[in-house]
């Protein structure tokens, strides 16, 4: 792996697909020494001063040659920080929400047992591929040896489990911050933090967007498919969510100066293919639907028409 994020060199690098930074963002080959912060001053320096209240819980003592790309992320979330003098008592509140709360909620383990229950609902719905039961071995075996959880649970933490679900949901994903040092996260419109706690967002806080810090590891053409969701009105954005849930038995879209409904048949599972993925939200993205119809598999039905704002 020979890729860098474009931060680390002057010079244009070949950036990362979304399957490409998942595969490698554990991997610690970001060297230290090249990165800089905000005001183009080498990271190390304050490497040191994080280390010391507790803002870097992955990091041993001395072991500051390489981070991975999971790393770096927290770092350029601490840099920003710093940049508008957040105090550092409640950037520990926040580090503790994503790192410490996610080992002492033993958030490994958690992530694997549910990752291996859906693969067993696919082999007992006989839907599995031969991807889904080699990944179902890795897992058993995951959970077979104590020493590799135990090791996970330095790498895998609410932070990382964001990162993923944006990705995998191509919807951006926001961190809001609260002067107390509360934290909500949320991908779209919907609270996904693992706190009991309902953000009142009309309270003072700070907005962060993944997608922001995406663009140091990840090719435009994929950063713009999670700023898409962004352009979407509320019921257009049920469409993806319903997308996102594998929960569309059957989609009817009636287009502008079109004659011919276009439909759309998800598998028996409700998945969508990528191609009729890529039409929809095109279609979408372009507003190019006087109306559309969604049949879910849960038998409940959405339909919307196209609503056009005066001038």
């Amino acid at each position: 792996m020979n890729k860098k994020p474009k931060s680390l060199n002057d010079e244009a690098e070949e950036l990362f697909s979304f399957a490409e930074f998942r595969k490698f963002m554990f991997e610690t080959t970001v060297p230290i020494k090249e990165l800089t912060d905000k005001k183009g001053k080498p990271l190390e320096k304050i490497l040191a001063f994080w280390r010391r209240n507790e803002l870097l819980p992955f990091i041993a003592d001395g072991k500051w040659a390489k981070m991975s790309f999971a790393q770096l992320f927290w770092l350029r979330i601490l840099d920003d920080l710093r940049e508008i003098s957040f105090p550092v008592d409640k950037m520990k509140l926040i580090c503790n929400y994503f790192f410490k709360d996610a080992y002492d909620n033993n958030l490994p383990e958690r992530n694997i047992r549910k990752n291996k229950e859906e693969i067993e609902k696919k082999i007992i719905a006989g839907t599995q591929t031969q991807e889904d039961e080699e990944y179902f071995e890795l897992l058993k075996y995951y959970l077979s040896e104590p020493p590799i959880l135990y090791i996970f649970k330095f790498s895998i933490n609410y932070l990382v489990n964001l990162i993923a679900s944006v990705i995998a949901s191509e919807n951006d994903g926001f961190i809001y911050i609260f002067f107390d040092g509360r934290v909500a996260e949320f991908i779209g419109h919907e609270n996904v933090g693992h706190k009991d706690f309902t953000p009142d967002l009309t309270e003072p806080h700070i907005q962060l967007s993944i997608s922001h810090y995406l663009k140091e590891f990840i090719r435009d053409e994929d950063i713009s498919s999670l700023l898409m969701p962004q352009l979407l009105n509320e019921d257009e954005i049920k469409v993806l969510r319903e997308m996102r849930r594998n929960n569309i038995k059957e989609i009817t879209i009636y287009r502008i100066n079109d004659k011919k409904n276009f439909q759309i048949q998800s598998s028996k599972e409700g998945i969508l293919s990528k191609e009729k993925t890529l039409q929809l939200k095109e279609i979408l993205g372009l507003k190019n639907y006087e109306r559309i119809t969604i049949d879910t598999m849960d038998e409940k039905t959405l339909s919307f028409k196209m609503t056009r704002k005066k001038i």
